[in-house]
Parts: structure tokens; C-alpha cells; sequence
């Protein structure tokens, strides 16, 4: 007769129960040596289903899963390329899926396709945290970059405006001495 997994745990109980030998209980019902001891731990309390439950389930890491733990744990990419003996290539994959999964996506890419250029960038992170350049600061900076050829048309229509206004200006200074030395002439 073959017994399920819920029915060969009541036996081992039953059989625990009546004070026969871990050896006895191990034949008759089937089962190794630790099993009878989880069951025993299960059934006097001292572990829960659950705990049995993720004991059953646990199964080594895989090598992505090894790096993005060593990652979480704060290990630069060089440590964990050395300590899961991995390659170069392979390890800056993983380190890309990690700060994707972490919602560092964009930095991820930027730092993927700069990667000749990646001195300038960072040349460029050491001045802004030197100088305390603020996120708004360069939220603003960014904004005015992108609105350049607007603010140049601006310029150059403030220029004119300019321009036409000391023409005017002359104009009146003139016309205002016309006045003035006609008053006077009188």
C-alpha cells in the first residue's frame, strides 16, 4: 500500500507516540531519518509547516540571483565578478538588469553606452557634488539648455527691439530740438 505524504506523517506520529525506535519507525513506514526528526520537531511545535514549507523549497541561487544579493550587500561589480568567478561582459549584465530592478534603468543605460566616455561624466558628478548644485538647480539648467534657440530668437527680437527704440528715441531728441529752438527763437 502506498501511502501519501499526509498519511505517512500520521503514522510516523502514531508510531513516535507508541515510544518505538526511530530505527522501527524508519522501516515501517518508509521514511529517512530526518524526516522522522521534522516530523517530530513539526509535531511538538518546534518548527512551524511553514519553515518545512520554504525547506523543501529552497534551491541554490542561481548566478544572477547570487550577484544581485552581492550587489544588495553593496559588492562593487570588480568583487563580484572576482567572487562568483564570472566574465566581464557577463557580470556588467547582471549589474544592468540589477539597477534596472532597482529603478536605476536610465543610469544603467547612460553608463552602458558611455562607457568609453565615462571619465567626463563622472569628472561632471564631482562638480556638480563640489559645488552643491541642487536637483532643482539643474532641473533649471536643463530646461533653460533645451529652450536655447527659443531664448536666442528672443534675444534677437530684444536686440531689435532695442535698436528701434534708440532710433525712435533719436528721433524725438531731434524733433524735440526742432521745438525747443523754434520756442526759443520766437
Amino acid at each position: 500500500m502506498i501511502l501519501n505524504r499526509q498519511q505517512k506523517e500520521n503514522m510516523v506520529i502514531d508510531l513516535l507516540n507508541q515510544g518505538i525506535s526511530v530505527q522501527q519507525i524508519a522501516k515501517q513506514a518508509h521514511v529517512s531519518f530526518t524526516d522522522i526528526k521534522k516530523i517530530r520537531m513539526k509535531a511538538t511545535g518546534e518548527v512551524s509547516e511553514k519553515q518545512e514549507q520554504n525547506d523543501q523549497k529552497k534551491k541554490p541561487l542561481s548566478i544572477p540571483s547570487q550577484a544581485f544579493k552581492l550587489f544588495l550587500d553593496g559588492k562593487s561589480v570588480v568583487e563580484v565578478a572576482i567572487g562568483l568567478d564570472i566574465p566581464t561582459d557577463q557580470v556588467l549584465k547582471i549589474h544592468s538588469d540589477y539597477l534596472i530592478l532597482r529603478n536605476m534603468g536610465m543610469a544603467s543605460r547612460v553608463l552602458t553606452e558611455n562607457r568609453k566616455n565615462l571619465a567626463a561624466y563622472l569628472k561632471l558628478f564631482d562638480f556638480l557634488d563640489g559645488n552643491n548644485v541642487k536637483a532643482e538647480d539643474l532641473n533649471h539648467a536643463v530646461d533653460l539648455a533645451q529652450n536655447i534657440n527659443n531664448l536666442k530668437r528672443e534675444k534677437t527680437q530684444l536686440e531689435y527691439d532695442i535698436d528701434t527704440l534708440m532710433e525712435s528715441k533719436k528721433y524725438y531728441e531731434m524733433e524735440l530740438d526742432k521745438v525747443k529752438n523754434k520756442y526759443y527763437k520766437i
